[in-house]
């Protein structure tokens, strides 16, 4: 018997744009199923490496953003950090994430706020090695995960995702016709902001597209922590004196030294931590060796994640 495949209501067939013979590869945008969260994030690396004209601003102002949040901790001006943090929020409008059920798109400030404050050491030796990267959130500080990170890239974005998501409206003739409050965060006074737009909508839930080239999902996330610690290893742990005891035949394999750290109770987070606060410049020169072989998610891929239960 030939099982009948589900019909997903997808950004595409609820506006009608699959009449027009589009799918997720002729179109721009993620191609999200609008009735559950999509297990993806926007990935800031995939970000870092766009070169257009929306992308570009996208890039200066998270810099901007990210400059201030950890000199903030460096400068031990820990209410100014947590005030940055104060509009950072789970985006339900992206249809995007890994929560049970939709998420309230509530303020993560009482989330972040002790994440924040525990992690100032740290994120103060980042900033003074100039580890200024989202990654370094995400590598070095416990409970910083993909989908926080995308949390915050969306947050601080967020305007610029709403220009685009009417800039694609327009272009495939969807009506944004649901006025929606929003905190964006503005760059010249340095504080958030409620402001109004017009989004489309579902069921009377307001849409922000994402641009399917920001997209990743976790078994095809790139500059993993995983990448980060063997790159350490090979450039820096391996010829570092704490570790020559593990040698066999006057040569350590990376296999053994993570033999070692499981035996110890260390996890990639701690040796991640204590490389981006020692090796100055180890996390540019770590993303400048991964951009590369960054390349953007597949159709396919996408479908698989639009498709899954």
């Amino acid at each position: 018997m030939t099982k009948v495949k589900k019909s997903r209501n997808t950004v595409i067939s609820v506006f009608g744009l699959d009449d027009n013979s589009f799918r997720q590869s002729s179109v721009d945008f993620f191609n999200v199923n609008l009735d559950k969260d999509n297990l993806a994030f926007v990935d800031y690396n995939r970000l870092s490496i766009q070169s257009d004209r929306l992308s570009l601003k996208m890039n200066e102002k998270l810099n901007k953003y990210l400059f201030r949040l950890f000199s903030s901790a460096a400068t031990n001006k820990a209410e100014s950090g947590l005030k940055l943090l104060e509009g950072v929020r789970e985006c339900n409008h992206t249809f995007l994430g890994y929560s049970a059920g939709r998420p309230s798109g509530n303020s993560m400030g009482r989330k972040m706020k002790p994440i924040f404050l525990e992690a100032l050491a740290f994120l103060k030796s980042a900033y003074l090695q100039d580890q200024l990267s989202l990654n370094a959130l995400r590598f070095g500080i416990k409970n910083i995960s993909y989908d926080r990170v995308s949390d915050i890239t969306v947050s601080v974005l967020k305007e610029y995702l709403i220009e685009y998501t009417q800039n694609q409206c327009a272009q495939h003739n969807i009506e944004c016709d649901t006025k929606t409050g929003q905190f964006v965060f503005d760059i010249e006074s340095n504080v958030w902001e409620q402001k109004s737009y017009l989004l489309p909508n579902y069921n009377g839930k307001p849409i922000i597209l994402i641009p399917k080239k920001l997209i990743s999902s976790r078994g095809k996330a790139v500059c993993s922590i995983k990448q980060f610690v063997s790159f350490g290893f090979k450039t820096y742990i391996q010829n570092s004196p704490e570790v020559q005891h593990l040698k066999t035949d006057g040569k350590l394999t990376y296999k053994a030294y993570k033999a070692y750290l499981k035996k110890s109770g260390k996890s990639l987070k701690d040796v991640a931590g204590e490389l981006l606060g020692s090796k100055k410049e180890i996390l540019l020169d770590f993303e400048s060796f991964q951009r590369p072989s960054i390349s953007e998610m597949t159709s396919s891929d996408l479908e698989d994640i639009t498709n899954s239960d």
